[in-house]
């Protein structure tokens, strides 16, 4: 039986609680798989199936497990709703209700609506845990906004609630959007200065900092170190350097990170293949863009209108339709 359900069903021995049927604990799990997914919609729906029969003091853990369907889709609004559910109906919170705000205000890219929710969290609950901070901390990278992520970090060490790869990643992810690869790379350092680790996610900020500043060598070289500390890349490393040569116009490098990565058995996305259309577009070469319109089709990966278009301007960009096959071969 899952966690969620048998901790429930223990907690119902307790002298004076009324004991749900044995399709409540089904329709507990059921709830908790909606929630992991991020659907909302079935939360909802399992949700008025199973208040009515929960013991008084698990009223608290369903609307929290609403919520989390609301953090893990994005859905701030409806978390906020159920919030105020919550509050209408003297549904007494805790710290993790709170965090479940946050988190789905971070994750819809609302910053600011999740500090809100984070002072909230401090003003009824005192200091806040290392999961509410990386919450926050993932917002503000999300945004783009490397020093505000930094003052968080800083904040975890005062607090003493410790610094990890994670707290590391949201930073350097900050400093990707922003465009900020220096300070990437000195984020990486002092993260190994630490003995931290990096993981494959720290290293695709550093190389997706590079590919935003155009710089498609050291971006390489960066999946060289990378490579030299035994991280294994995944779908989106090869996608940064796929996105880094196609930025350049550099549409036979471009091709060659993307069967790079069908080589090393990853399944390129549409972004990927629109990255090389793209760069075959940039020099009119309407032969090689046609043929990696083709090819996404081949490997089952539908084209989407940027796709098309890309092969459009490659014609539009050769002059009438003059090819341009001895480019970039």
């Amino acid at each position: 039986m899952p966690f969620l359900a048998r901790f429930a069903r223990a907690s119902c021995q307790a002298p004076g609680l009324k004991r749900p049927g044995h399709g409540w604990f089904a329709r507990l799990d059921a709830l908790n798989m909606c929630a992991e997914h991020g659907d909302v919609a079935g939360a909802e729906t399992l949700f008025a199936a199973l208040i009515h029969e929960a013991p008084s003091n698990y009223t608290t853990m369903l609307f929290n497990t609403v919520l989390k369907a609301c953090a893990n889709s994005g859905a701030a609004r409806r978390a906020a709703q159920w919030h105020q559910r919550m509050h209408d109906g003297n549904v007494r919170v805790n710290s993790k209700t709170f965090g479940k705000l946050v988190e789905a205000s971070a994750k819809r890219g609302d910053l600011k609506t999740a500090r809100e929710w984070f002072h909230r969290l401090i003003e009824e609950f005192g200091e806040p845990s290392q999961v509410a901070i990386h919450t926050v901390m993932d917002a503000a990278a999300q945004a783009g906004l490397p020093d505000e992520a930094v003052a968080w970090f800083k904040e975890l060490e005062r607090l003493g609630l410790g610094v990890g790869v994670h707290s590391f990643g949201s930073i350097l992810h900050a400093c990707a959007r922003a465009g900020r690869v220096k300070e990437a790379e000195s984020w990486l350092k002092e993260m190994e200065s630490r003995q931290l680790r990096p993981n494959e996610v720290c290293y695709n900020a550093v190389i997706d900092a590079y590919a935003k500043s155009g710089e498609s060598g050291m971006a390489e070289d960066c999946f060289a170190r990378m490579q030299v500390r035994q991280v294994s890349p995944d779908v989106v490393t090869y996608s940064s350097l796929v996105d880094a040569h196609a930025q350049l116009g550099n549409a036979s490098d471009a091709a060659k990170w993307l069967q790079q990565a069908r080589a090393a058995s990853f399944r390129p996305n549409v972004i990927s293949y629109n990255s090389v259309i793209s760069a075959c577009a940039r020099i009119g070469n309407t032969r090689r863009a046609v043929e990696w319109l083709e090819k996404m089709q081949e490997e089952c990966v539908d084209p989407n209108l940027a796709s098309f278009n890309g092969v459009l301007d490659a014609f539009a960009k050769s002059k009438g339709g003059k090819k341009m096959e001895e480019a970039e071969e």
